[in-house]
């Protein structure tokens, strides 16, 4: 506000139309940065490994995190630090995921958790909102995760391996008596690697006598110049970007059922400064409401998991075309879902307020 707000404004605590456009042009800003950091980060993890990519992303994430903290001396701060929070962001998909073979077990449930978790990251916002609500200064909101930021590099430096994960790979949880040793992600940590010197043949058996080799980056590149590659990273970016865009759009929207009325037709109810307070109120309320439901993204992702196990039973093992089936199954029923939802939504959208603290 100080940066696009007049004096006046500022010291009245008046939130100008430069200063909402500012924050409008960061939302805009950091989800262009967190769409395409899976292009940037997915190929950085294919040059220089999964552990070290983590590194920067982790790095990044954390000094964003802490110059958000110091949005109050300068607006820009604010800006810098949400792109730095939003480029990595996504990336933390594929960035957590990839861990999932060595728990044979759960491959299935970590693959679809994670990326729910994630999404539902962005309830992170609404609860700053809630806290700020009850005395918590924003600054403080933001240094706190700062702090809490520490777990992605703990995670990253001793419980992440630096080695090539084996293909043919057991849980750590494997029975007693196998003479192949687990592969043992801490063991294999950077931390492990750098300060716990190791003879040749225990690194090995460490790693559970893995041969697999990182291919080196000449061997990427000539796959980073195929037609292919620019072509997905474009259409991933446009398709994820206009994903993302919605949770601004839903603002405007609510807002608008609220446009057409006219304070004047509720006279015998509210004066013109409550039914303007009750208009505000209503708006504050569904926008809550819409936060509240990304809280549900953690367990979305295990629909489609449960349908391909649902539809897996239908066919014998030994059927080739039977994963085939199974998947296309399962994306014509989420497909159908997306589309009578979309439509459904897309009616009530149109629906207006019929009065100032009506919901509906």
């Amino acid at each position: 506000m100080k940066e696009y707000c007049s004096l006046a404004e500022f010291d009245a605590g008046v939130y100008c139309s430069q200063a909402s456009e500012m924050i409008g042009t960061m939302w805009t800003i950091g989800t262009i940065f967190s769409c395409s950091g899976p292009i940037f980060f997915g190929s950085l993890q294919s040059l220089i490994g999964s552990h070290w990519t983590r590194v920067i992303a982790g790095s990044l994430t954390s000094t964003g995190l802490l110059l958000m903290s110091f949005y109050q001396s300068s607006a820009y701060l604010l800006l810098i630090g949400v792109t730095f929070v939003a480029f990595p962001s996504i990336s933390y998909i594929m960035l957590n995921s990839f861990v999932a073979p060595v728990y044979k077990s759960i491959t299935t449930p970590l693959i679809v958790m994670i990326p729910g978790l994630i999404n539902s990251s962005a309830t992170s916002m609404l609860v700053a909102k809630k806290l700020h609500e009850v005395g918590l200064p924003l600054n403080s909101y933001f240094l706190i995760l700062f702090i809490a930021s520490s777990v992605i590099h703990v995670r990253t430096y001793f419980f992440i391996p630096s080695v090539p994960i084996p293909k043919t790979q057991d849980d750590l949880d494997k029975p007693a008596g196998i003479k192949e040793p687990p592969f043992d992600m801490m063991k294999t940590s950077i931390a492990m690697q750098l300060f716990c010197k190791r003879k040749e043949s225990e690194i090995e058996a460490i790693e559970g006598a893995s041969t697999e080799k990182r291919p080196p980056i000449k061997d990427h590149l000539p796959l980073m110049k195929n037609l292919v590659f620019p072509i997905y990273g474009v259409y991933y970016t446009i398709i994820t970007f206009r994903i993302n865009t919605i949770k601004g759009w839903m603002t405007s929207w609510i807002q608008h059922a609220y446009r057409s009325l006219d304070c004047a037709d509720f006279s015998d109810r509210f004066t013109e400064n409550e039914c303007l307070q009750e208009i505000e109120k209503s708006i504050t309320f569904l926008i809550d409401i819409n936060g509240y439901t990304y809280f549900f993204l953690a367990v979305i992702p295990f629909f489609p998991a449960f349908l391909i196990k649902f539809f897996a039973r239908r066919y014998p093992s030994d059927y080739h075309y039977g994963e085939l089936r199974t998947k296309l199954q399962a994306l014509l029923i989420q497909m159908s879902f997306v589309i009578i939802v979309t439509i459904a939504s897309s009616i009530i959208m149109t629906h207006q307020a019929t009065a100032p603290d009506s919901y509906g």
